[in-house]
């Protein structure tokens, strides 16, 4: 059901989950049980687990710099996701909207999944190979380059590589 990942003193859980209900109605209740260390993000956006934990490590790496954009980790997690430094475009991109999500939580309690599963219905989370097509949308690359990168395996470096466009583009 959830993954749970250690990066430095923090400890980094993954969720599917899905839900009928209005995402800001959603954000709230959770942000009632996580306070501010979760986010939520389209499932359509995130193709493994490593590009969740860079977009943290990234994230928590912008805050203690000083460089962040967005005043929670959880948004600047959804930044480097998007691979864009508007929030407006990002939220759009990767933001939950409905339907099927991922949860992000770090540094939260241990009864933490049974709260949650009283909020939303928390599914199996399966990554696989994403399309040509879903690449293709989702890091404008030429079909070529991207063609060659699913043959050879290499389609998750270029979605890594999304994450630090964020930090590029200043």
């Amino acid at each position: 059901m959830a993954s749970q990942y250690t990066i430095g003193s923090s400890n980094v859980h993954i969720l599917g989950f899905f839900s009928n209900e209005n995402p800001k109605i959603i954000f709230n209740k959770l942000k009632d049980i996580l306070g501010d260390n979760f986010t939520l993000l389209n499932k359509n956006c995130v193709f493994s687990p490593k590009q969740i934990l860079i977009a943290y490590i990234l994230a928590k790496r912008a805050h203690k710099r000083r460089k962040n954009i967005s005043k929670s980790i959880g948004m600047e997690m959804v930044l480097h996701i998007a691979g864009t430094r508007q929030i407006k475009d990002a939220l759009k991109k990767c933001g939950y909207s409905g339907g099927d999500g991922i949860i992000v939580a770090w540094d939260i309690p241990k009864d933490y999944i049974e709260k949650i599963s009283k909020i939303v219905k928390i599914t199996e989370l399966n990554f696989s190979t994403p399309s040509l097509e879903t690449l293709k949308n989702y890091l404008g690359y030429d079909e070529k380059v991207l063609k060659n990168a699913i043959k050879s395996r290499s389609w998750e470096m270029l979605i890594l590589e999304k994450l630090q466009e964020v930090e590029l583009e200043k």
